[in-house]
């Protein structure tokens, strides 16, 4: 994998790791990119059957002015509890929790600013609009409280983790959902337990004959 360990100044680099595979004939498939970062995968012109060239470009962004980020909160299963409330935290990186952001709650302005590293809580349906300046290095995280989480950044497949983090160079959505369920027993029979409930019958059916035949000869002597 790569890592981008630091960006030229004025620009926001890519956060996490950059993951890619060789297969056996050596050629190479990028596996998976960090959130928003736009990495891609070229096959140099010129490359031949025996040696392979490859061009990953990890863009970098220059980014000025300020960016919402919008959280979404979702809870569902059927042992879940839509009245629960989750506790939420906002690290910035660089940021000790000096600086205020300004935030609105389903459309709500809240007179308590956001800060980083201190929690804020939602619950089911709750939407969070937090105004941060662009290019911000940010990381969302979730105490789950036992639900199995998700989060979808921005249109992207959701993920099973509790925490995310990407640079907020736009506007930016994530969506959070946690899930608690059971499995429910439909009360239908599969072949499997159908089989096992017919060898049963077929014991508890030839042990009753064995003990109706030895109480049939104990008769017969005695008479």
């Amino acid at each position: 994998y790569l890592v981008e360990t630091q960006a030229r100044d004025g620009f926001v680099g890519v956060v996490g790791d950059i993951e890619f595979t060789f297969d056996d004939n050596g050629l190479l498939t990028l596996d998976k990119c960090p959130p928003g970062s736009n990495v891609t995968l070229e096959k140099k012109e010129g490359t031949t059957d025996d040696v392979y060239e490859y061009i990953i470009k990890v863009p970098n962004s220059t980014v000025t002015g300020t960016a919402n980020l919008t959280i979404t909160k979702y809870i569902a299963g059927n042992l879940s509890d839509v009245d629960e409330k989750f506790e939420f935290t906002l690290n910035v990186e660089g940021d000790t929790g000096a600086t205020p952001y300004s935030w609105t709650k389903n459309g709500v302005e809240q007179a308590t600013p956001i800060k980083s590293g201190i929690p804020f809580e939602m619950g089911h349906n709750d939407t969070v609009v937090i105004t941060m300046p662009a290019g911000s290095i940010v990381t969302v995280s979730e105490d789950t409280k036992g639900y199995s989480p998700s989060i979808k950044y921005d249109g992207e497949e959701p993920e099973a983790k509790s925490s995310i983090s990407f640079p907020l160079v736009s506007d930016t959505e994530v969506v959070v959902t946690n899930t608690l369920e059971s499995i429910i027993p439909t009360g239908i029979w599969t072949a499997s337990k159908l089989l096992i409930a017919s060898g049963m019958c077929l014991i508890i059916i030839v042990i009753t004959m064995i003990i109706r035949g030895r109480r049939l000869k104990k008769y017969s002597k005695e008479e």
